[in-house]
Parts: C-alpha cells; sequence; structure tokens
C-alpha cells in the first residue's frame, strides 16, 4: 500500500479544505493510504515514511505561511529519506499572486522531490471548479505513488 503525506497551515480554512478535497482525489486511487497533518504537528518521520507528499499554505507578505517554512526546516534532518518521492504544493494565495505557491516549490530540489504537475493557487472562494483542480492533483499524486 503505497502511503501519501499531506502536510498543510491554514488560518482561515480554505487550505485545509483544499488539502481534503486532495485527499478525496489520493483516495480514489486503490491501495493508497492518505495522512493529512497540520504543518506544526508534522514529523519529519511522516515525511521521511510517505512516497509521496503534498504541502499547502495560504500566502502570507508574499510567500507560504510561517509554520509550513518551520517545518521544512525541521525535516531536513531527513532529506535524504526523501529523494525521489512525488511531490505538489497547493496555496491560497491573494489574487494576482503566486508567491506562496513557488515558494513552496522552491523547497523540492533541496529535499530531491519530483513535482507532479503544476500545483495549485486558488484566488478568493473555493468554488467547484478549483475543488475540482484539488482532486485531480491529488489524483496524479496517488498514481505517482503508487509508481514508486
Amino acid at each position: 500500500m503505497s502511503k501519501v503525506l499531506i502536510v498543510y497551515h491554514t488560518f482561515t480554512g480554505k487550505t485545509k479544505k483544499m488539502a481534503e478535497t486532495l485527499a478525496e482525489g489520493v483516495q480514489s486511487v486503490q491501495v493508497t493510504e492518505v495522512k493529512i497533518v497540520k504543518a506544526a504537528e508534522a514529523q519529519p518521520d511522516d515525511f521521511a515514511g510517505a512516497d509521496a507528499v503534498a504541502f499547502g499554505a495560504p500566502n502570507t507578505f508574499g510567500g507560504m505561511a510561517g509554520a509550513l517554512r518551520d517545518f521544512f526546516d525541521r525535516a531536513w534532518p531527513v532529506h535524504e529519506k526523501t529523494a525521489g518521492k512525488p511531490a505538489v504544493a497547493f496555496t491560497s494565495e491573494n489574487p494576482g499572486e503566486t508567491g506562496a505557491l513557488q515558494e513552496i516549490k522552491k523547497f523540492f530540489p533541496f529535499y530531491g522531490l519530483k513535482s507532479v504537475g503544476e500545483g495549485i493557487a486558488t484566488h478568493g472562494d473555493l468554488g467547484e471548479n478549483e475543488l475540482k483542480q484539488c482532486r485531480e492533483l491529488g489524483r496524479l499524486l496517488g498514481q505517482a505513488s503508487k509508481k514508486r
């Protein structure tokens, strides 16, 4: 069974909803276990033990929320165990911004992660189109997790 870890931070609940919807997409791929955890509570060993990972955070001051950055800092001791894992990024941004999405994705090379898709940066309220994109990205991540 493949294991997918979804690490997120949220202020308003929007990024949490994105994480849950992404998990629905992952679960649509059979034989996949999904763990959703807040960045402040995520453990580096969860990251090391996952077959694929998703990272999400809202945009704060033009970049990702600090709680997710803190997780990346805490997880550095396991970076040698993360190489080759499929990964995706998702954010809830301010209109016209993609700073948080780009900042999350810049950590992928440091951890040797392989990006699956472009990621998702939503703006404003989550509508059915945005939720559909989250499910699809989750499905792609779930499929990639099975190929490891």
